[in-house]
């Protein structure tokens, strides 16, 4: 099993395919194990990599060690590990707003990023057991990177209206739908998921290639 070792924490991940870097959060407290529906057609096109983050699956750590800065300077450290240096970030719950953090606090590695089901204006902080993160409304709009805001069509505690405002103020992203899926859209709609996100990536690939052939 390809474990790294990196400060207090080893990190369990994959990595599968081949071609452009696509990592994958995963949503709650379950594993990478959560994107088996997705990573095998993401795979046919990108060198998927996905891994159990602190405190969950085969990620192990001194207990109380979970913070969103933890989470992201031990992204930063997997992806070093790998010799990544820009990837497509992207995540479900959790992991979308993982993705988020990432991105404000390594922008020049992300090529693209993938929210799903996450809250990018702050949640958690009146909540006891969660994980807090920040209110990022006001750097939305600085953001760059092409970016799919995708919700479930159902999802009662991150409902599609919260997309709809990351979109008005995110200059050039999409936001996306997902018919009858509730806040796991990878698992309750896997084929709707997959297609969204190579869809959009197939889009962010063009531009890639046509601004390195321009250079």
């Amino acid at each position: 099993m390809p474990t790294v070792r990196l400060n207090d924490a080893e990190i369990y991940y994959e990595v599968r395919g081949s071609g452009f870097p696509l990592v994958l959060s995963h949503t709650g407290r379950t594993s990478l194990d959560n994107f088996d529906q997705n990573i095998p057609a993401f795979a046919e096109r990108y060198q998927v990599i996905a891994y159990d983050r602190r405190g969950c699956g085969r990620f192990t750590a001194p207990p109380g060690a979970d913070s969103a800065e933890t989470w992201v300077h031990d992204l930063h450290g997997l992806l070093q590990h790998l010799g990544v240096r820009r990837a497509y970030v992207g995540g479900v719950s959790y992991g979308a707003m993982l993705s988020v953090e990432f991105l404000f606090a390594h922008p020049e590695m992300v090529e693209a990023l993938i929210s799903s089901c996450g809250c990018p204006f702050g949640w958690g902080w009146d909540r006891d057991s969660a994980i807090p993160f920040p209110d990022r409304s006001k750097q939305l709009p600085s953001v760059s990177a092409p970016v799919p805001w995708i919700y479930g069509q159902h999802d009662m505690g991150f409902p599609p209206r919260m997309g709809e405002e990351a979109q008005r103020l995110t200059a050039g992203s999409e936001l996306v739908i997902v018919p009858g899926a509730g806040h796991s859209p990878q698992r309750d709609a896997p084929e709707v998921f997959n297609k969204t996100i190579l869809d959009f990536l197939a889009k962010v690939d063009a531009r890639r290639g046509a601004a390195s052939l321009s250079s």
